[in-house]
């Protein structure tokens, strides 16, 4: 998921919201919000009074029977919307990016802990390094490195034009990867903060990237957001830099990409609300996952390989689910209505207890993926 950047010829503290917004009172009132999604321009209306979901009736989850899954812990509202959730190495801390601040909470005891001012707008990367000491913020033209520890500003890395989508380290945590709007990836040394490398020759804005767990891969999504009916696709590249292969499959953006454990297969996710699934030694597209109503913004691969989560949300009401997926079968065995609004973001702590997921709706909440992952791998009830 991504919102279109503010006018360069302006500062971000000029421009509130990167997005046109339209206000009719406080928060209690009705208000409208005009805003750039997968879909191109649009108008959402909801009410600011009736967003929590644990003050809400149960839903039944669409997959499986019984009551749809509840949250452990909505955790304190955010300015504006959650573009971003990344766990630390730890699986304790949990960090969220919203607009002008990026949140740190404690994910055990279910509390906010810290607050990380951010200068230039929308937080809409995280990533910390395989270490736990660093914390990367991309926003607006920026790259921030935060001591993990004292909670400061180490330095900023500059040198996109545009919004900085997304971040990675490889798994030694020598190289630092970044994605922007500007249709390029750059390659940080994340000591010295040194620019040793860009990829260049994306024809479409780049929306996010990840590293394969052993680093031989990286994976960038591009899509224009903008002109929601072009085509997007992913881009594989090697360690040096040279462009593997192209996987183009999806009729619309690709919003996001995730690598199973082996590194052998990546996940594809795209506006055209179909999940594929990709063979990386051979370039070619596996199977495909629908069942999404919606956009498909954010993936998440639990270790194992056998299950994925996913999360949608778009311009029009409803559809704003998370999936469970149980990739032997290419069927969803859960699937629930998780925020008032798109969801944009999901992560799964590296221990596997936590799934955060962040929304439009200003919120993050906290889900017991163990839970999440028992009650899918139980058998189906025997119908009446």
């Amino acid at each position: 998921m991504t919102f279109a950047p503010p006018s360069p010829t302006l500062p971000p503290s000029t421009v509130k919201v990167p997005r046109s917004r339209v206000s009719c009172g406080g928060s209690n009132r009705r208000e409208w919000r005009r805003f750039h999604s997968l879909g191109g321009l649009f108008l959402v209306a909801w009410l600011g009074a009736a967003i929590l979901l644990s003050a809400e009736e149960p839903r039944r989850a669409r997959s499986g029977g019984g009551s749809a899954p509840q949250p452990i812990a909505v955790l304190p509202r955010l300015p504006d919307w959650a573009p971003c959730v990344a766990f630390h190495p730890d699986s304790k801390l949990l960090a969220a990016g919203s607009y002008g601040v990026i949140k740190l909470y404690d994910a055990v005891e279910k509390r906010e802990i810290a607050t990380l001012p951010e200068p230039a707008g929308f937080v809409k990367a995280l990533a910390f390094s395989p270490d736990g000491r660093l914390l990367v913020s991309g926003s607006y033209q920026v790259v921030a490195m935060w001591d993990v520890e004292s909670r400061k500003l180490v330095r900023q890395l500059k040198g996109h034009r545009g919004y900085v989508t997304g971040a990675a380290f490889t798994n030694d945590g020598k190289r630092l990867a970044t994605a922007s709007e500007d249709e390029t990836v750059k390659f940080w040394d994340p000591i010295s903060g040194e620019a040793r490398q860009s990829l260049t020759g994306l024809t479409q804005p780049a929306l996010g990237l990840a590293f394969s767990p052993d680093s031989q891969w990286l994976a960038v999504c591009t899509g224009d957001a903008t002109r929601p009916t072009k085509k997007g696709a992913a881009r594989v590249y090697d360690t040096a830099g040279n462009l593997r292969f192209i996987a183009e499959g999806h009729s619309r953006v690709v919003s996001a990409v995730a690598f199973a454990l082996d590194g052998m297969t990546l996940a594809t996710a795209s506006a055209d609300e179909a999940i594929k699934l990709w063979d990386v030694a051979q370039g070619k597209e596996r199977q495909t996952l629908a069942g999404h109503t919606r956009p498909v913004n954010s993936l998440a691969y639990v270790p194992g390989g056998r299950w994925l989560f996913s999360a949608s949300g778009g311009r029009n009401v409803g559809g704003n689910e998370i999936k469970l997926w149980d990739l032997t079968t290419g069927k969803a065995r859960t699937t629930w209505e998780a925020h008032e609004g798109p969801i944009l973001q999901i992560g799964l702590s590296p221990d596997g207890k936590f799934l955060a997921s962040g929304g439009s709706d200003k919120l993050v909440k906290l889900w017991d993926a163990v839970a999440l992952l028992a009650a899918a791998s139980a058998p189906d009830k025997p119908k009446d």
